[in-house]
């Protein structure tokens, strides 16, 4: 029988830390929901997604994929590898960056069909010019 209790897991008497991915979804609980319990999040599963904003997204996920997240990945994992006592924890960072290759190549797949050059993007939306501000913040923070 397992038990959950403030972030530690009970098994038969044995007691586990929690995860750095456990902690760190604990403490982004707010963020991580707004960002996958959003509305244009829900309106691509439901087919309802206006095209010009799914076109604007695309273009802008593939430079935010290739630049800030990769990155800001990398750093994590440096930090997982350096800093866990769990060995999971770099075993979900490594796929993590497995999905990221993926992603990028999805991207460069579905951007011919809508029309789409990647070679000359320009993101210029100031609340993607502040997450990627933020990410390497982040980035810094961690060294």
């Amino acid at each position: 029988m397992e038990k959950k209790n403030e972030g530690v897991t009970f098994e038969k008497g044995n007691m586990q830390k929690p995860t750095q991915i456990q902690k760190w979804l604990r403490k982004h609980k707010l963020q991580y929901t707004a960002a996958t319990k959003h509305p244009f999040v829900y309106s691509i599963h439901d087919g309802s997604v206006d095209f010009s904003s799914f076109k604007k997204w695309l273009e802008r996920e593939y430079v935010f994929v290739k630049t800030a997240l990769a990155a800001f990945a990398a750093s994590v994992l440096l930090k997982a590898w350096k800093e866990s006592t769990n060995s999971s924890d770099v075993e979900v960072m490594l796929a993590g960056l497995g999905y990221l290759n993926d992603e990028i190549c999805w991207l460069k797949k579905e951007a011919p069909k809508w029309h789409i050059s990647l070679t000359s993007l320009v993101v210029d939306h100031k609340p993607v010019l502040d997450y990627f501000r933020y990410l390497l913040l982040l980035i810094i923070l961690q060294q």
